[in-house]
């Protein structure tokens, strides 16, 4: 370890002499580019939580970051640590199993609902063995009704993203057919646009940056894309009733559940993130009154394209109530703004 790099001032210095990375640093911490150079240079003190969130903007130098801000700050993480003990620190190789094998056997209709529902209550058992409390959602990617074409080939825009999956442990309950679209304004959809994970670790950060799905109920909560590539799927979405709790081994945790959950998506089911272009949705109490008759929707869909001697088959008359419903939320979100 080289003298400028001995303490973790001396690191930060040091990736922040690159202008351009200082700037990324200082819009993911929601600082002056100032400050971050005041830090290396010990003309200021960072806040605890502005530290637990500097190791996770730079997750390469995470490891090295966590012990040179523990020999100055010697008790910063040890409340994390203390719980995590009892979390084991990989995924069980039998569980890799077991999802290589439902992949290879499921038919291609049951194959992603029976990945996703797998690798959820997997992430409860595993992250939340002892039922603190724990949320896990899956929101995906919504095609466009309106693709735009680039070289003779047809590529949809991505408006928003919507929960296809969830499960929970209490104070959660009843997620399995709760719906919500995700926009630029959240954290889910802040998330794929950048192809990162997003790791927040208090409620009043959560309230800070992400007020419009906010709730009571979480303290931290991570996104991370679901990604090949330079493509996305969705999002996987993994909310905590503790503090801080992406950290160390959870966090690692979770960004290998979420690489595991590529397998449960086929190939035109990623879309290339510059094709991202994310509107702005209402908080989900003003969603539900959109939401809640869907299954009335569809077959009115259904009926009407009879009618017009265009009949759909049911999942095609889904998606396109999904779109119709989405567009509905962006303009209801437009009209208050």
């Amino acid at each position: 370890m080289t003298q400028e790099t001995s303490t973790w001032r001396g690191l930060l210095g040091q990736i922040i002499s690159d202008a351009q990375e200082r700037q990324r640093i200082a819009d993911l911490l929601r600082v002056n580019p100032i400050t971050l150079t005041r830090w290396a240079k010990a003309r200021s003190k960072p806040r605890a939580e502005s530290l637990r969130q500097l190791i996770d903007v730079l997750p390469t130098q995470r490891q090295q970051l966590i012990e040179l801000i523990t020999s100055e700050y010697p008790h910063l993480f040890a409340e994390e640590e203390a719980w995590q003990e009892d979390i084991a620190p990989l995924i069980p190789s039998n569980f890799y199993t077991r999802v290589l094998n439902i992949h290879t056997t499921s038919s291609l209709f049951l194959r992603s609902s029976a990945i996703c529902i797998a690798i959820l209550q997997q992430i409860l058992a595993h992250l939340d063995p002892t039922q603190n409390g724990m949320e896990v959602c899956i929101a995906q990617c919504v095609p466009s009704q309106s693709p735009v074409i680039l070289s003779d080939v047809q590529q949809p825009r991505i408006h928003s993203l919507r929960t296809t999956f969830g499960r929970g442990t209490p104070p959660w309950n009843n997620h399995e057919n709760q719906t919500v679209f995700f926009g630029a304004e959240s954290l889910i959809g802040q998330a794929a646009l950048r192809g990162h994970y997003i790791a927040i670790q208090t409620r009043d950060e959560r309230q800070r940056l992400f007020p419009a799905h906010a709730t009571a109920l979480e303290e931290s909560i991570i996104g991370l894309p679901i990604v090949r590539a330079d493509r996305v799927a969705g999002v996987l979405s993994i909310a905590s009733t503790q503090p801080h709790f992406f950290a160390s081994t959870c966090l690692d945790l979770a960004i290998h559940y979420a690489e595991l959950l590529t397998l449960a998506f086929e190939s035109h089911e990623f879309y290339r993130i510059q094709d991202l272009d994310l509107g702005l949705l209402p908080p989900i109490q003003r969603q539900q009154s959109s939401i809640a008759n869907f299954q009335l929707q569809v077959t009115q869909t259904m009926i009407q394209a009879q009618q017009q001697g265009e009949p759909l088959t049911r999942p095609v008359a889904e998606l396109r109530t999904w779109q119709e419903i989405e567009s509905r939320l962006l303009h209801q979100a437009w009209e208050e703004a």
